[in-house]
């Protein structure tokens, strides 16, 4: 999945319109994951950032990332949590 930083809605894509070439400005490539917290094994459903793709992966500064567990409060070192975004388990 494409994400934009939060302060920057995503735009309205349509099929007829002409590609403006801005539109993935700071734009980050993402894949759903789960992660287990290694200090305290809380499970997460995590929008995790792919930054592979040398155009992509230079904009991860654009974006805020969770580094650390938000259930035990250790960081990422300790938790190896790092996700653009936490989400409900299913």
């Amino acid at each position: 999945m494409a994400v934009w930083p939060a302060n920057r809605p995503a735009p309205s894509l349509t099929e007829n319109a002409a590609p403006d070439p801005h539109v993935l400005e700071e734009v980050v490539l993402a894949e759903i994951h789960f992660l287990t917290c290694h200090a305290c094994t809380a499970r997460f459903r995590a929008v995790y950032p792919d930054t592979g793709l040398p155009i992509f992966g230079r904009h991860i500064g654009a974006h805020q990332l969770i580094n650390g567990c938000p259930r035990c409060g250790s960081d990422f070192a300790a938790s190896r949590i790092q996700a653009l975004t936490l989400l409900p388990l299913p």
